[in-house]
C-alpha cells in the first residue's frame, strides 16, 4: 500500500505538492495528525499561531482552509472545526502506529524474525525528523517529539530481536550511529555493547561502557543505571545476552488530552503505592475512548518487570489466556 501523505519527515502528499507558505503546511499537518477525526478550530488557531493567534486568526483561518482545499480533497467543515476525511492508513504517522503495534504483538507470541522486519517495515516509512518543515513549536511537542520518541523505542527494540537472531554484526554500525545522536541514552549503550559482544568484539564492547559511563558521569553526574552495568558484567564474565520484560502495549496517541480526574485515580491505586495486586476497571458507552485511556494511563506507568496486553472481544478466555501465559 502506498503512503499518500507523509508527515515523517518534510510534509509530502503523494501525486501532487505540498503546500508552500508556511501556516498552510502546519494547518495540513494539523488535520493529517487527526485524520478523520474532528479537531476544534481553537486547536487550530493554537498550532497555527503557535499559540499566539490574533484577533482576525479564525477569519484568516478560512481563508487557510480555502487555499488548502485547492491542493487536498476530503477537508471538511464539522461543527466547532474542520476534518480530513483520509484513511488513516493513507497518512505515514498512522501506518507507522500501527505497524509498530503490529510488530509487539507478534513479538509477544514469540514471532521473532516477524516481529524484526515488521518494526523494519514501520521504520523504513520514515524520510527524516518528524514535521521536519512545519513551523509549530506547539504542533511539534504535541506530535513530534512522541513520534521522535516511539522512533527510538521501536528501531531499539528491533535491533534487540535482530541480537536474539544472531545479528550483532550487522547492527554495530547502526548502533553507533545512534549512540552518537543520542549519546545520553543508555539503552542504545546496552545494544551496542550487546552487539559487539555478540560480534566477539569483546575489547571493543569493553571500551564502549567505558565511553557511556564517561559520557554519563561528565553530562549527569551520574554513574551508569543497573542494566547498563549488567550489560557490562556480562562481557567481563563471557556470559550470553539478556532476556527482556514483555511490554505489549500499544503505541500511545501522541494526542491525548483530558480525562485528567480518572488518570489521577488510577495513577493513585495502581501507582508505587499500591502494595498489592490491583484491579481496576473502566466503563462507558462505545467508542467513548476507554482504550485510548488504558493504553495512556498503562504507559504512564512504571513497570520493570513487564506489561501485558489482551483485547478480549468475542475470544474464548482460555484463548486469551493462553496467549498471556506464553508471553
Amino acid at each position: 500500500m502506498n503512503v499518500r501523505f507523509g508527515v515523517l519527515g518534510p510534509l509530502r502528499i503523494d501525486g501532487g505538492q505540498a503546500p508552500g507558505p508556511a501556516k498552510h503546511r502546519t494547518l495540513l499537518a494539523a488535520l493529517l495528525l487527526s485524520a478523520r477525526e474532528q479537531v476544534p478550530v481553537d486547536r487550530l488557531l493554537s498550532v497555527v499561531w503557535d499559540d499566539r493567534p490574533p484577533a482576525s486568526a479564525e477569519s484568516v483561518l478560512r481563508v487557510y482552509v480555502s487555499a488548502l482545499r485547492k491542493v487536498v480533497d476530503g477537508i471538511r467543515t464539522v461543527p466547532g472545526g474542520y476534518l480530513l476525511d483520509v484513511e488513516r492508513e493513507d497518512v505515514d504517522c498512522h501506518r507507522f502506529e500501527r505497524l509498530v503495534a503490529e510488530a509487539r504483538r507478534a513479538r509477544a507470541a514469540g514471532r521473532v524474525a516477524e516481529a524484526a522486519d515488521g518494526f523494519r517495515a514501520a521504520l523504513g516509512l520514515w524520510r527524516g525528523r518528524a514535521l521536519a518543515d512545519v513551523e509549530s513549536s506547539a504542533l511539534l511537542r504535541a506530535h513530534g517529539v512522541p513520534l521522535e520518541e516511539l522512533r527510538l523505542t521501536a528501531q531499539e527494540e528491533r535491533v534487540e530481536l535482530d541480537l536474539q537472531l544472531g545479528r550483532g554484526a550487522e547492527v554495530v554500525g547502526e548502533l553507533r550511529a545512534l549512540v552518537g545522536a543520542h549519546p545520553l541514552r543508555e539503552r542504545a549503550w546496552v545494544r551496542l555493547i550487546e552487539a559487539l559482544h555478540q560480534a566477539g568484539r569483546r575489547s571493543e564492547a569493553l571500551g564502549a561502557y567505558q565511553e557511556a559511563r564517561r559520557t554519563l558521569v561528565e553530562e549527569l553526574g551520574l554513574e551508569p543505571g543497573a542494566e547498563l552495568a549488567a550489560a557490562h558484567q556480562r562481557v567481563l564474565d563471557g556470559t550470553g545476552g539478556r532476556v527482556s520484560p514483555v511490554d505489549e502495549l500499544p503505541p500511545d496517541i501522541s494526542d491525548f488530552a483530558g480525562r485528567r480526574p480518572v488518570l489521577d485515580w488510577i495513577a493513585g491505586m495502581a501507582g508505587e503505592r499500591a502494595s498489592a495486586p490491583v484491579h481496576l476497571v473502566l466503563h462507558g458507552p462505545p467508542g467513548c475512548g476507554k482504550s485510548a485511556l488504558a493504553v495512556h494511563a498503562a504507559t504512564a506507568l512504571e513497570r520493570p518487570d513487564g506489561r501485558l496486553y489482551a483485547s478480549l472481544g468475542a475470544r474464548p478466555p482460555g484463548a486469551v489466556l493462553e496467549d498471556l501465559l506464553r508471553s
